[in-house]
């Protein structure tokens, strides 16, 4: 698709600059005779007050209720969950989700994965999108087979962040991290943090 601004034309467009847009803009800005254009809908994440908000791990619930940095989508709930609405925040800003979720960072269940395999979707057992995700990972950690390196989007376990941190933002983030359960792929579990 060719669009145009400024009297030139573009090779692709990406909309949403969520973690997932703005990896695919990198991976096909790569190509340096591609054009790429990318289009958010909301503000910058890396100015004051939105990039404190975004990082620190409490900052991200004074961004919900502002419908300038979250969609603010609702579900509505059936006879299950009794007819309520189901808030389902979603971004609406540079760093999308990843910037008013916390930054939580959690692969789907392997199981899930190989149960659409099995039901004909070529491809999506959980070995095959294992690679996937590692090759977009730039994991912060000791090595692992169950994360990459390299990769555009970084990941770490905040339990196991060598990182200097401030005071501050280690006792703001330690109820969190100690009411989270961090396990590994081996046994199957979900993989989240």
């Amino acid at each position: 698709m060719n669009a145009s601004q400024d009297g030139k034309d573009f090779d692709f467009i990406v909309i949403g600059a969520g973690a997932a847009g703005c990896l695919l803009a990198n991976r096909l800005s790569k190509d340096p005779a591609a054009r790429v254009a990318l289009i958010e809908a909301g503000p910058s994440d890396l100015n004051f007050p939105i990039n404190v908000k975004t990082t620190l791990p409490i900052g991200n619930v004074f961004l919900l209720p502002h419908a300038r940095y979250n969609w603010q989508h609702a579900y509505s709930g059936g006879p299950e969950v009794n007819g309520r609405q189901i808030p389902c925040p979603r971004g609406k800003l540079f760093g999308g989700c990843t910037s008013v979720n916390g930054t939580v960072y959690m692969r789907g269940h392997p199981t899930d994965y190989d149960e659409w395999d099995a039901l004909e979707n070529d491809g999506w057992d959980y070995q095959n999108v294992l690679a996937h995700y590692k090759r977009h990972e730039n994991y912060v950690g000791r090595a692992s087979s169950f994360h990459g390196t390299g990769g555009e989007l970084d990941v770490q376990n905040p339990a196991k962040t060598t990182r200097s941190r401030t005071p501050s933002s280690k006792r703001l983030s330690r109820p969190a991290i100690s009411a989270t359960t961090i396990s590994t792929a081996h046994d199957r579990t979900v993989l989240g943090f």
